[in-house]
């Protein structure tokens, strides 16, 4: 089975400032590259969040990771979002699966954390590119 690919853009980024994150993403992921999806993110304080939208223009970019050690990996991330796949209208972020387009053009499925809270009153942030390169 493929290694699962996921799509991060705040506090899962690599050296966010999140001690135990980074030791976690530094120790079980390879990035892969840069892309983006469509959403819109906003600040919610301590992080942002990212919820889907329809506009074809409202772009957020970020980094595609590879999870090495897949499902195992993807619970303990699972945990730190706050998302309980037994009870995701009670999570705060929900895992799902998204069309990310890579920087080159290409486009892949990854997963993605979505905030899973009214975003009323909460500032819009532009997080519509990033760079980096394919290592």
């Amino acid at each position: 089975m493929r290694e699962p690919l996921l799509f991060v853009y705040g506090t899962l980024l690599y050296g966010s400032g999140h001690r135990r994150i980074d030791q976690l993403i530094a120790s079980h992921t390879m990035r892969l590259g840069t892309g983006t999806v469509q959403a819109r993110v906003y600040d919610l304080g301590p992080y942002p969040g990212a919820i889907p939208h329809a506009s074809p223009t409202d772009r957020v970019a970020g980094h595609v990771l590879l999870l090495r050690g897949g499902a195992a990996t993807l619970c303990i991330l699972d945990r730190y979002e706050q998302y309980d796949p037994r009870h995701p209208t009670r999570s705060v972020f929900v895992r799902a699966r998204v069309p990310v387009t890579l920087h080159d053009g290409r486009k892949i499925t990854a997963w993605i954390y979505w905030y899973n809270r009214p975003v009323t009153g909460k500032r819009r942030l532009n997080l519509a590119s990033r760079k980096g390169s394919v290592k």
